[in-house]
Formats: structure tokens, sequence, C-alpha cells
């Protein structure tokens, strides 16, 4: 259950503030949820079981087409809501992982011609024993709809990020796109999965990067003009923008896309789980990387390298027990990862980080009063990020 409520904790209620999960025993609960499959599929203590993909060809087809999803976006309608309102939109081809048809929450505005797409988080699942046992994804079951946004709708209204009031807000003129998370494949998968277990027979859409497709041309429509695109991830998230950075960057060609992850850290599990969650979700990975199934770092350099002109922010803290109770590691294994990664981001030309040292989990809701060793405050550093400004630099307690 420690387990359990840790990873839900992934879920857009972070907005709210940073998380502080309790205790938990890593090395035990890593156990539970080991996510390494083989032919029979499940952890042992989950049973034996098999977890099988539906036939690829018909299900890459039917999670493209689902509900007549229209992906030409010269034909796709604009998205149409009333200004500086939070609404909920259905975006035919879009799909939760029980099948069920799900969309988007937007806040447009006139005010400028940018946008931000918060991409929510949310834990991940790729077996019987993390989808339906421990249900370590959130929304997997119940889907995403109308319902379930207005019920976390004063999440993002009382976000000081999305603050069209705030002076020196940069992001108070914008338009909002807010992405559900449903899937649990870290918004990157493209198939369904067939998993057979404690008498189970379940399939699971996962089809992250196939929703992302469905969504794409409703959003070129509804922002043919734009012309700055911030990408904001939370947790689950921030991988999904780190997976999907270039899809947007091609559908908005004539707009520069700048990305961050807020504690989605993109270290490799040293376990290979990552492999597992690759093959699982079968994730879209950026084209021409030789070893991104297997090095979840080196999807971020991929990415890095495709958009030298765009910037790119990671916020970590040293020992998120959220992440390292999800990535089955001990506290004293995490940290180092972020260091490592925190060295190697500092080599890239368009990346910077702000790492705390803490076990908390997600920045976004504490954006004023997070502050790195040195002192450095987030909003503020939120701001330099967005405002291309000179004087934004990496920040970390090393």
């Amino acid at each position: 259950m420690q387990m359990q409520c840790s990873l839900r904790l992934l879920v857009v209620g972070g907005l709210l503030g940073g998380c502080s999960p309790p205790p938990v025993t890593p090395r035990s609960d890593a156990a539970a949820v080991d996510g390494s499959q083989s032919e029979t599929g499940s952890p042992d203590d989950a049973g034996s079981g098999d977890v099988a993909a539906l036939p690829e060809d018909g299900a890459l087809a039917d999670a493209a087409t689902a509900d007549g999803a229209n992906t030409d976006a010269s034909i796709a309608a604009p998205i149409v809501a009333p200004n500086e309102r939070w609404t909920w939109v259905s975006i035919d081809g879009m799909r939760c992982g029980n099948g069920q048809p799900t969309g988007v929450a937007v806040n447009l505005t006139n005010r400028s011609r940018r946008v931000m797409v918060i991409v929510q988080g949310g834990g991940a699942c790729w077996d019987v024993a993390t989808c339906f046992v421990l249900r370590s994804a959130a929304n997997l079951e119940s889907g995403y709809g109308a319902a379930q946004f207005e019920s976390e709708r004063v999440n993002l209204e009382s976000a000081a990020l999305l603050d069209r009031r705030a002076a020196n807000n940069a992001f108070a003129d914008a338009s909002y796109v807010f992405v559900p998370y449903c899937t649990g494949d870290m918004h990157s998968g493209t198939r369904v999965m067939r998993y057979e277990a404690l008498g189970m027979t379940r399939d699971v859409h996962h089809v992250g990067a196939r929703n992302m497709d469905a969504l794409m041309p409703r959003l070129q429509a509804t922002f043919a003009s734009a012309d700055k695109l911030w990408l904001y991830g939370i947790s689950a998230g921030g991988y999904g923008v780190i997976f999907n950075w270039l899809r947007f960057s091609q559908a908005f060609r004539s707009a520069r896309v700048d990305a961050l992850s807020d504690c989605g850290v993109p270290v490799t599990p040293p376990d290979g789980r990552y492999a597992t969650w690759v093959r699982t979700w079968g994730s879209q990975l950026p084209p021409g990387c030789a070893d991104c199934d297997r090095n979840l770092t080196s999807v971020l350099l991929a990415q890095l390298a495709a958009h030298r002109t765009s910037r790119f922010g990671q916020l970590a803290f040293t020992d998120d027990q959220v992440l390292r109770t999800f990535y089955g590691l001990g506290p004293a294994d995490f940290a180092p990862l972020v260091r490592t990664l925190h060295t190697r981001l500092s080599t890239e030309p368009n990346a910077r980080t702000f790492v705390v040292t803490s076990d908390a989990h997600v920045m976004a809701g504490a954006i004023n009063t997070t502050r790195t060793a040195d002192g450095t405050v987030l909003g503020p550093w939120l701001q330099q990020w967005a405002t291309d400004s000179p004087m934004w630099a990496s920040h970390a307690p090393y």
C-alpha cells in the first residue's frame, strides 16, 4: 500500500505543492513492482500469467484511427471555448488505458500567440502487478473525462504558474492546454497489451503517443499562428514532455518549442526495467537513436540535439522518494544518478538543471518557496527559462 500511495503522488495534485511522501521501504516494495517481464510476464508474488501484445499492426491502426480521428491538420477543426475559462474538450482518437475516449482541457486567450502545454503525471504500469494489484498508474481503470477534470480543476486554477493576475509571470498571457494522463506509459506508447494473471484477462491501451498524434491536428488548427510553445510536464508528464518534444516542434515549425520536466528525471534504472517499459508500451523513440530503447537519458540527449535553438529545464530532488521507489532503488542509489544527470546536462548548451536537496516530489505547486542550496528560488528561475534571460543557469548542491 505504501508503494501505491507513493506512486499516486505523481498525479496532477503536485500542482498544489511539493510532495513529501510517507516513509517507505524501497527494496521490499521494489520486489513487488519489479516489472521485469518474461514469457510468463508477472513477478512471482503476483502469480503466474501471460502478457501479450495484441497483433501489432491491428493495435497500431486501432490506436491511430479510433473514433474517426482526423490526423490532417489542414481539415481539423479548431477548438472553440470561452476565453480564459477552463473548458473540457473531447478529442476524437484519444483513449485511456481502459479504451474509453478522453480529451484535453483548455484555457484560451487572445492576449498573445503563446501557448503553454501542461502534461499530467500519474505513475506508470507494465504488467498485471503494477497495473491491477499495485494500481500504480493513475486513471488507467477509471478513464479521464469531463467529470475527472472537474474534480481537479481547482488544482489548475490555484497554480501560481498559471496565474494571469500575477506580476512578472511570463506565462500569464499564454493560452493553456492541459493534457491528462490515463494510459500508464509516460505518454509514450503505441500498443494495446493483453494482461492475463490472477484469473483476469485485461486489455490496456498504452497509447499515450497515439493520443498525442490525435491531439496535434486540433492544436495546430487552434494555434495556427503560435510563435512560442512551452511544454511543462509534471512527474510522469515530465517524461512525456521528453518523449514528445520532437512531435510538438514538428507540428509547430513556425514556433519555438521549449520544454521542462518537473521531477520526471530521465535516469535509467539499473535493473533493466526501462527496456521492459519500452517493449511493453511500444514507446515511440527519437529517430536515429541507437540506444534509446535501453537508456532513458539518451532519449533526452537525442531531443536536445534536435532542438539546439530551444531550451530545456530539468527540475529534480536529490533523494526523490517517489521516483526511487518507482525505480526500485534504495536511499543511497538514486542521488548519484541525479548527480550524474546534472553533470551530463552541464555539457549541453541548451539545458539547465535545478536540483534541490530533499526527498520530496514535484515542485510546480511551490515555485515561490522552493530553493536550491545557494538560495536560488524556482519562480524567478522559471521566468528566466521562459524569457530567454542570459542569467538562466544551473543550480545544484554539487
